[in-house]
């Protein structure tokens, strides 16, 4: 497994399912391909083999990137990057494929709206002990007269689980999608959700949390889908509009 330096072991279980999911984006003439891995890093050579994968499904341009979680297999996360292990390239890349070609199947012509929203009770400042703070979320919603799928860029570590577990499990970026997708079937649909790791720096859980196991993973994906996708006020801060084609798989 990878993430902690100071783990002990391989997996012994899964807590969760690691999973892919792309967005794609088009014009009618050229498409983009947001892709999230739940892995801890995403280096060239994955990236680019990713990016092959894809050539021939119509796709342009694409993003490669990982959720972050510390509780997936080691990718080569080392300093300036590093080569990919074996078999983690090929079975990503069969992933992603497989995702895309649902996802370009499935576009739709629709709308999205930009939100940020300040969210509380989910992160802190890792070097201070009084680091609690509330974090701007983005949350990227896309419409074809109703909603259809969310995108949240949540920029905090997820990083609950700790070196001592020794599970698979997507961390905080899969408890904020499960917990989005159960606020958002309650309306009667059931809309797709993608969690992307912002940029997180010096923010993690590690003030807020009250444990270091799943059942906290599963309560703070709560206390930010509560905040993110729950209905809000048209005085919501910071929306922007543009036509967009999109679906994920």
């Amino acid at each position: 497994m990878g993430g902690y330096v100071d783990r002990r072991g391989p997996s012994s279980g899964i807590a969760d399912q690691l999973e892919a999911h792309v967005v794609t984006f088009t014009d009618g003439s050229r498409r983009f391909a947001l892709v999230v891995l739940d892995l801890i890093c995403v280096n060239v050579d994955l990236a680019g083999a990713v990016r092959h994968a894809l050539v021939d499904l119509g796709v342009d341009e694409s993003w490669v990137c990982a959720t972050h979680t510390h509780s997936g297999p080691e990718t080569g996360c080392r300093p300036r990057g590093a080569e990919t292990p074996a078999p983690w390239t090929e079975v990503c890349a069969a992933a992603v494929r497989q995702a895309t070609r649902d996802a370009v199947a499935g576009e739709l012509s629709g709308s999205l709206t930009a939100t940020t929203v300040a969210v509380a009770g989910v992160a802190s400042v890792r070097s201070r002990p009084d680091g609690a703070l509330p974090v701007p979320v983005d949350l990227v919603s896309f419409h074809t007269g109703h909603l259809d799928g969310a995108l949240v860029v949540l920029p905090v570590h997820p990083t609950v689980l700790p070196a001592g577990s020794t599970v698979v499990s997507a961390d905080l970026a899969g408890a904020v999608r499960r917990a989005s997708a159960e606020r958002l079937a309650a309306t009667g649909r059931a809309p797709w959700v993608v969690v992307v790791t912002g940029a997180a720096g010096d923010i993690s859980t590690r003030g807020v949390r009250r444990g270091t196991d799943p059942d906290e993973c599963d309560r703070l994906g709560r206390v930010v889908a509560d905040q993110v996708v729950a209905p809000r006020s048209p005085a919501s801060p910071r929306h922007r509009r543009r036509s967009v084609a999109t679906t994920p798989s």
